[in-house]
């Protein structure tokens, strides 16, 4: 559902549901972030967007929305301002209509109660400012607790990390008897939330003198929108190998021996590594590291390149699967 910015400067208004996925940050590190294991397990889509901010998981239970209008960076207000003051207030006002006790904080976060409901990222281009965010409405929370929830000790960079906070749903705060297009759309669900907060959001901007405008995406759009998704958003290369330059650290007791990693990690490959510890192995372990080198640091790029006799000569009898597992959190 969107509306659409006008000529005269107005603004486009976006919301939207998807399948699990967890979305992390421009600037952020993907294994620092995610736990891979859990994502691997469940099938879980991963995405690296434009914008800066943390990562965050989204299911069907959420909802996303975006606020894009015209933004140039001499008009005198910051895009933070703007974010702030435009539209995580805009959001707050619209989900009090509903009976959620919303309230800005922080980095333009929403909180309801003091728990987290929404957070919001941005990004500036040609002229327009996209600032978007989830608002969780029935969100599954173990999942996205366990999903976002990886060994942030072994990995060293200056990369941005998700500041973590206490999160709730939206859902709890839902006042029944709110009369705001409820004859159409349930409350129960999350689609009908969605359908309910999206006109209930146009109702408030244009009660405030600043409407948005409706809009449907023509053929022309929907190519130009497919197009950027195959490139970017569902190109492994784009959410693998794009991360900052980091460090991991490692180290597990088999019982062959301990077992201590060390590698850097940049454009998504391993450009060094050391493999330390008290194993006996019977060929020299810089056989292995020489593997590993320029490899891309993903579990089954690994899993795949390492020969399985090689690994176990090198590391006194810890196999290739064992490796694997001291470096993805797998037990």
């Amino acid at each position: 559902m969107a509306s659409q910015p006008s000529a005269d400067g107005g603004r486009c208004f976006i919301v939207w549901r998807a399948p699990p996925c967890v979305v992390i940050g421009r600037n952020q590190i993907l294994e620092a972030e995610v736990n891979l294991t859990g994502v691997n397990r469940r099938n879980v889509a991963i995405v690296r967007r434009a914008s800066g901010g943390g990562a965050v998981y989204i299911d069907p239970g959420a909802i996303q929305y975006a606020v894009i209008q015209p933004f140039s960076s001499g008009q005198g207000d910051d895009a933070m301002k703007i974010a702030r003051e435009q539209v995580a207030g805009f959001i707050a006002r619209v989900l009090a209509k509903f009976g959620v006790p919303a309230t800005v904080e922080g980095r333009n976060d929403i909180t309801a109660n003091g728990a987290k409901i929404s957070g919001m990222s941005q990004y500036a281009f040609n002229g327009w400012l996209n600032t978007h965010g989830t608002l969780l409405y029935d969100t599954d929370l173990d999942i996205l607790s366990a999903l976002l929830n990886p060994d942030a000790d072994k990995f060293t960079s200056k990369a941005v990390r998700s500041v973590r906070s206490r999160v709730t749903n939206i859902k709890p705060f839902i006042n029944r008897d709110t009369k705001l297009y409820s004859r159409t759309y349930s409350l129960d669900t999350a689609d009908g939330f969605m359908h309910t907060f999206y006109y209930c959001a146009l109702e408030t901007a244009e009660t405030s003198g600043r409407p948005f405008f409706t809009y449907q995406p023509d053929d022309d759009d929907l190519d130009a929108i497919y197009i950027i998704r195959r490139e970017r958003y569902a190109n492994p290369a784009n959410t693998f190998f794009l991360s900052p330059p980091y460090t991991v650290r490692a180290s597990r007791r088999f019982p062959e021996g301990n077992v201590e990693f060390f590698a850097d990690i940049r454009r998504g490959h391993i450009s060094s590594c050391a493999i330390r510890g008290d194993f006996i192995g019977a060929r020299p372990v810089i056989e292995l590291e020489n593997a590993l080198c320029g490899l891309p640091f993903r579990r089954d790029d690994l899993l795949s390149a390492l020969g399985g006799a090689q690994t176990t000569a090198c590391l006194g009898g810890v196999t290739a699967s064992e490796l694997i597992s001291l470096l993805f959190d797998e037990s």
